[in-house]
This record gives structure tokens, C-alpha cells and sequence, in this order.
């Protein structure tokens, strides 16, 4: 986006609060920065065109791609242009996001560059309501004079923006209607032209000359590929960039670490194609190249390596966090041993990134290009390759709670990829099962369907019948959940014991005798042991709930404990006795689940406030 101070935005295929973490410091005496640690739950994270989860960026080769910079770059110096919006549109694959990413990086050196986002499938920057909380955000943290409602006061300040995308009929629908298309210059990014094919071969000599200078034990020829195998490769292209970056990677890939057997199998496979299918498919050669790097996953360990590739999509496309959710993670959820994994993956450093770091399991691949998760995604082009991302994403979420079931006895918690020392397992368990909660919440909450409740699980949802959904609220750890985050698992177990929505499960919970329900003397729960206990409390997000965790025959710790144990007191007062819903487990104790106003008890406290008490 660009104003004519300049400011440009760019949008297209460091967290940020590494990247804006010393600007908003530096701010902190500025009112209007009050807003934004708030708006920034909102962003897209790791769509800024220098965020460290872009690293390395695409980016166009030097001295490739000149016209259609230098195109732009005329029009984004006319002081008054009569076209404000540029939609810069291409196949996949034709090097878009690098053209952006270079426009980007040198309007940022010009201090012209207003904010941009970069959307991507593969790794789960997709959601459009995130779009303009990102611009905004990145508006106000670089731009005082935006901060200072700039815009609001000058509205006719002219903005310009350049959007990047495929050519789909929506978006064609939506710059031909009246109001957009006057303002609208509209820009292909051909595959074949005879500038994107030059820009190829350029590319292509520069990473074979890399590559020769790598292996000079291999390589001794002068000229390496020959004149007759690089004219192949270079049609085969027809000028789209990702073929060319696909076949060096896979040329140059270090674990088969013989250039020349490579290229001799690149060519191979270029001759099987017939012209005629490379002219109605351009991405047919693309496809046989990734056919060919399947094919060499040893065949008793393809399931494995398709699970995990699929695995990576689907984490990805939720921006799963990989400190939450990592390699040793994914394999601990479908039981897959460590050795089979890494086995598995050696084969696939052509189409997937690895970090550099001593511990593979505590990192997550990612892919090269999105390209080759299109490829996997349609069986009529990868065929037995194909993969089912909701089946994967079934075998995922069992297998997660099968472990969240080992929570109940810490003893009996057994990965197939250790990854963490001392009790850090245990403690990794129980926020799978925090999420797990909360997951939980939200399916039932939106009422069962045909199959079940469809519980949420990063970028699917999986449908669970109420007698499955039954076993797991039967395989959490309340006690210990409780420790790990006493606001949502009170929150929950409340919730499930007096919300309609949870009626059909909490019917199942009582004929097992899960949920009961009893008054506190009954428990043996006396005035003296609340008296000697100790009350700790935890204030919800929404701040209209608070949960108390009262824990019996502990001594109070501090004063205000007590304010808390005398409102229970008043349980003791009311006739008939009032009866408690107890939640039962044999692994890990009781809780009783008490919300005073639901029984008519009054308090001066704003929120509405769950008690739960253990020890009993």
C-alpha cells in the first residue's frame, strides 16, 4: 500500500512481536499504543514481507523479471496515477511472490513501504478477516502519523495497493464491477513468454555454475549440463520458475549427493513425457519429477512418510506453533518411531526445508513450494501418492487423546519419540489436553450433527458420537488440569454439569456414574476442612467468570483465602441441603463442582464464580 509520502501495500502468497517488540517499547509514553497489544491477537503472524517465518523469502533472481519490475516501479513514482490498485496475476508457480517480495524489499529500503501481507495455503496464512487487523496494525506501530488518526483527519491521502493472486473467477467478478474497475490496472505474469524464459535459463546457469563448484570430484566437464540436456530442461520449463527451482533442488540434493546420476534422471524423465501432455498440462513434467522423489521412499515406509507429510499440512495450515506442535510431537500421536521417521523424510529434501538444528524432532519441515502439496492433494495427479487429509487428521486426534488417557498415571506415559527431559512430557500432555478442552467446548457447543459432534482439531474437525465424546471427558485428569490451567478446566466441567448444550453427554456422564451428585457433609466436607484449606483463584479472558480451586486440609496462605471459604459456608445454612455435582476418576480423585448463584447465594463479586474443590 503506498501513499504519496509513499506508502505501499503489497499482498501476495520475525513474530511479530519480535518485529515490532522494540518499536512498541519505544512508544510507551504514545496513548493511542494502548489499542495495540489488544490488535494484536488479531494479525496474521508470519505474513510481513521480512518475517523470520518467510526465511529465506522468494525472492527474483538478479537481473530476471526487469521489465515487469521497472513496469511498476514507473508507476509507483507517478505522483498522481490515475490507476491506485495493481492486480498482478499468474498460474502457480511463475515466480508471483518472489515479483512482490522484490518490489517489497526495496520499497522498505526506501522508507515508501506502508505494510504488506503475504498470504500461504501451505502454511496456514488464509483467513481474510485477519487482513486488515494486519495492515492496520503494521500501519500504526511504523507510521506516527497513522497512529495519530492520520487517516481518519485526511481521508483523500491517496493509498496505493498491489495484490498478487492466480487468476480465479472470483476475484475477476469482483475487479469488474463499477467502482473497482477504473482504478484497476491489471498485469499478467506469463509462463512462456520469451523474457520468462530467458529469465529461466539465466536462473538455471547460475545454480548449475553453484552446483559444479560443489561437487568438483563429480564434475570435471567444462561445460556441465551439456548443450543438449540444459535445451531440455530449459523447454521443459517454458519460463516457470518453480519447475527450475524443483529440479535444482532435487539435482543438487546433499543426501543422494551425486549431481550427475540426478540430471541423468531428470532428463529421463523429461523424455517420457510426450509434448503433446506437457502442452495441455504444463506442470506434467513437475508432476513426474515428484512422482520420481516418492518413489524412492522405500515402499514399507511410504505410509509412514505420507502420514507425516500430511500431518505437516495440516498443522501448517493452522499456523501451529512448533513449539507446540513439532516433528517428535506428530510422531508421538501416530506412534511413529523416530529412526522410521527420519528414514522416511531423507528421501524428501527436494520438496521440504529442514532446519538447521542438532534436534530434528523439536523443529517441523516445511514445504518448498505449495506446488507439491497441490500435486498430493489430487489423485487423478499423484495416484497412489495421494493423500486423505481428513483420514491423517482422524489419526491424529485418536491418537492424541490416547495419550491424553496416560495423563491419569504419569507412569504409564510411553512416546515413540521422547523429546523432552525430566517430567516435560508430562507437562506437554496436559496442554494437549488443556486444547483438547477447549476443542471440546466449541464442537459441542455448536450441537451435534449426523455423525456426531465435530470437534475441532487444528484446520479439520472430526466428528465424535456422544458415546466416544463420553470417554474422553472420562480421560481427563481433572486434578491435574486443574493445576494447569484452573480457568478453563473449571469453566468446562461447570459448563458440562449445567449448560443445555451438554445435556446428551452429561446423561451418558451420570448413567456411568462419572458425574454424581451429592450434598458437601455427604462428601465429608465439614466447616472445619474448609476452614483449613487453601483457595487459589484464576479470572477468565472474558472476565464475566472466575474459578476458585479450593484444596482441602491445606492451610489458607493468605488472608483473602478466607473470603472465599466463608461464602461456601453459606452451603451449610440453606434447607433442604443443596447437593453438588461430584465429578468422579479412579486415576486421579474427586472435584466437586459448585457455582453459588445457580443456588440463589449472593455475593459482591462482579463475576460469576465456580468453585472447585479437591482433596475429598
Amino acid at each position: 500500500m503506498v501513499d504519496r509520502t509513499q506508502n505501499v501495500y503489497v499482498q501476495g502468497d520475525r513474530s511479530e512481536e519480535g518485529e515490532y517488540g522494540s518499536q512498541l517499547r519505544d512508544s510507551s509514553n504514545d496513548p493511542t499504543q494502548t489499542a495495540l497489544p489488544w490488535l494484536l491477537e488479531y494479525i496474521m503472524r508470519g505474513a510481513k514481507f521480512d518475517s523470520s517465518d518467510r526465511d529465506p523469502p522468494p525472492r527474483c533472481h538478479p537481473g530476471t523479471r526487469t521489465t515487469i519490475i521497472d513496469k511498476i516501479h514507473h508507476w509507483l513514482e507517478d505522483p498522481h496515477p490515475e490507476k491506485k490498485l495493481l492486480w498482478l496475476r499468474g498460474l502457480a508457480g511463475v515466480g508471483k511472490s518472489a515479483i512482490v517480495q522484490t518490489l517489497a524489499e526495496k520499497l522498505s529500503e526506501q522508507g515508501r513501504l506502508g505494510a504488506s501481507l503475504f498470504f500461504s495455503r501451505p502454511n496456514g496464512r488464509t483467513d481474510p478477516r485477519q487482513v486488515f487487523p494486519t495492515l492496520a496494525y503494521q500501519f500504526a506501530v511504523q507510521n506516527p502519523s497513522y497512529k495519530a488518526e492520520f487517516v481518519s483527519q485526511y481521508p483523500s491521502t491517496p493509498l496505493i495497493w498491489m495484490i498478487a493472486s492466480r487468476p480465479e473467477t472470483h476475484l475477476k467478478a469482483l475487479f469488474c464491477e463499477d467502482d473497482v474497475k477504473p482504478i484497476l490496472w491489471e498485469e499478467d505474469v506469463p509462463i512462456d513468454s520469451p523474457e520468462a524464459c530467458r529469465d529461466v535459463e539465466k536462473f538455471l546457469h547460475h545454480e548449475f555454475t553453484k552446483i559444479r563448484k560443489h561437487y568438483p570430484d563429480h564434475i570435471q566437464e567444462t561445460l556441465w549440463p551439456a548443450n543438449d540436456q540444459f535445451l531440455r530442461i530449459t523447454t521443459a520449463a517454458s519460463g516457470l520458475f518453480i519447475f527450475a527451482q524443483v529440479i535444482i533442488h532435487f539435482i543438487d540434493d546433499s543426501v543422494v549427493g551425486n549431481p550427475i546420476t540426478q540430471l541423468r534422471c531428470v532428463i529421463s524423465i523429461i523424455s517420457r513425457v510426450p509434448l503433446s501432455q506437457l502442452q495441455r498440462h504444463p506442470l506434467a513434467v513437475l508432476d513426474a519429477i515428484y512422482g520420481e522423489i516418492l518413489s524412492r521412499i522405500p515402499r514399507d515406509l511410504l505410509k509412514v512418510a505420507k502420514d507425516l507429510i500430511t500431518s505437516l499440512i495440516l498443522f501448517d495450515r493452522k499456523s501451529a506453533k512448533t513449539s507446540d506442535i513439532n516433528l517428535s510431537c506428530i510422531c508421538n500421536f501416530l506412534i511413529i518411531e523416530r529412526d522410521d521417521a527420519i528414514t522416511s523424510l531423507r528421501h524428501l529434501h527436494s520438496v521440504l526445508s529442514f532446519p538447521k538444528t542438532k534436534d530434528i524432532g523439536r523443529a517441523r519441515p516445511r514445504f518448498y513450494h505449495k506446488s507439491f502439496r497441490d500435486f498430493l492433494e489430487d489423485p487423478s495427479r499423484s495416484n497412489e501418492y495421494s493423500i486423505d487429509l481428513k483420514e491423517c487428521g482422524s489419526a491424529l486426534f485418536w491418537g492424541s487423546q490416547a495419550l491424553i488417557e496416560t495423563t491419569r498415571d504419569p507412569r504409564s506415559i510411553a512416546l515413540s519419540w521422547p523429546n523432552r527431559r525430566g517430567n516435560e512430557d508430562s507437562k506437554w500432555l496436559l496442554t494437549v489436553a488443556v486444547q483438547r478442552m477447549r476443542d471440546v467446548d466449541k464442537g459441542i457447543r455448536h450441537g451435534p450433527s449426523s455423525s456426531g459432534f465435530l470437534i475441532p482439531f487444528y484446520s479439520i474437525e472430526v466428528p465424535v458420537p456422544e458415546t466416544r465424546l463420553q470417554s474422553i471427558f472420562e480421560s481427563f485428569n481433572n486434578r491435574q488440569l486443574l493445576k494447569e490451567e484452573l480457568s478453563i478446566t473449571g469453566k468446562l466441567l461447570h459448563d458440562a454439569t449445567y449448560e443445555s448444550p451438554y445435556k446428551p453427554v452429561l446423561d451418558l456422564l451420570r448413567q456411568g456414574e462419572t458425574v454424581k451428585y451429592a450434598t458437601l457433609p455427604s462428601l465429608g466436607i465439614d466447616k472445619a476442612r474448609l476452614m483449613n484449606s487453601t483457595c487459589t483463584q484464576r479470572a477468565l479472558r472474558n472476565r464475566f467468570w472466575s474459578c476458585v480451586l479450593i484444596e482441602l486440609d491445606e492451610p489458607a496462605s493468605v488472608q483473602g483465602d478466607f473470603e472465599f471459604v466463608d461464602l461456601l459456608l453459606q452451603f451449610y445454612d440453606v434447607a433442604p441441603p443443596i447437593e453438588v455435582a461430584v465429578w468422579e476418576s479412579k486415576d486421579s480423585g474427586r472435584c466437586a463442582v459448585i457455582t453459588p448463584r445457580d443456588h440463589g447465594i449472593s455475593y459482591t463479586s462482579p463475576f460469576s464464580t465456580i468453585f472447585v474443590i479437591v482433596g475429598f
